[in-house]
């Protein structure tokens, strides 16, 4: 079973393999300083236009543990690193194409940041807080496949706040992976999404062939939050780290 552990002395990350960090966006004004000098100045820009703190500290702890991360992944400078964005705004590094370059996805829900990252094929990383006040039931059948809106409806009421925002996060992992966002549209794809189900891609409607080259896996972040890794491999091999305050000169080096 996966579970969040402090990482090694030293961390590798060879082609096959999949690391995901958490991070805690609590910090306080000093522990979020470090991070903040890594950014580039379009990303110091956009953490400023934030309204509320919170939000600006979230972003900028991603942003800097991304850094932090890919410079010893990659083995180059945290604070040289060149993002390049698709028409969706995914971040990308120029050489994603290059089999030695990591790819990555990030996401966060409240104060909790999850990263991914593999080497030789494409990860998407989502993270939902499960919180109430939404018609869950209304999004399912606007934005899930008839077969998951069926399945849904059919679960007991008791279960369905977990189950709708297990699914929405399995989805929004795939569709991040893929690189397409909501475009690429929700209703195309159908995930497993009963309590105790393991997590899988059941079909690409038009392309059966595609959805046997992926896997997709629930992350346990903790109580009242759920979580989901889509990676374009079968059996990838899963290590979940937990990121510590202050590892800036921390354990990771390239593979």
């Amino acid at each position: 079973m996966l579970g969040f552990q402090p990482p090694p002395d030293l961390i590798i990350l060879p082609p096959g393999e999949v690391h995901v960090w958490k991070i805690s966006a609590g910090a306080d004004h000093q522990e979020t300083a470090r991070p903040a000098d890594l950014l580039s100045p379009d990303e110091k820009e956009r953490a400023g236009r934030f309204h509320f703190e919170k939000d600006r500290r979230v972003f900028i702890m991603g942003r800097g543990v991304l850094r932090t991360l890919l410079g010893r992944y990659a083995g180059v400078e945290p604070g040289s690193i060149r993002f390049i964005y698709d028409g969706h705004g995914k971040p990308a590094l120029p050489a994603a194409g290059n089999a030695e370059s990591p790819a990555f996805s990030v996401s966060h829900s409240g104060a909790e940041i999850l990263l991914a990252f593999g080497r030789g094929f494409p990860v998407g990383i989502d993270v939902e807080r499960i919180r109430d006040g939404l018609d869950v039931e209304d999004l399912a059948r606007r934005y899930f496949s008839p077969v998951e809106a069926a399945q849904y409806l059919s679960l007991p009421e008791e279960e369905r706040i977990e189950a709708f925002f297990s699914c929405w996060a399995r989805k929004e992992a795939f569709l991040k992976a893929r690189g397409e966002g909501l475009s690429f549209g929700l209703d195309r794809f159908e995930v497993t999404l009963r309590p105790g189900e393991p997590a899988r891609l059941v079909k690409i409607v038009g392309d059966e062939a595609e959805a046997k080259e992926w896997s997709l896996h629930d992350i346990p972040v903790g109580p009242g939050f759920k979580a989901a890794l889509a990676a374009r491999t079968r059996q990838p091999r899963i290590s979940c780290y937990l990121w510590t305050p202050n590892p800036y000169r921390g354990p990771c080096s390239g593979g």
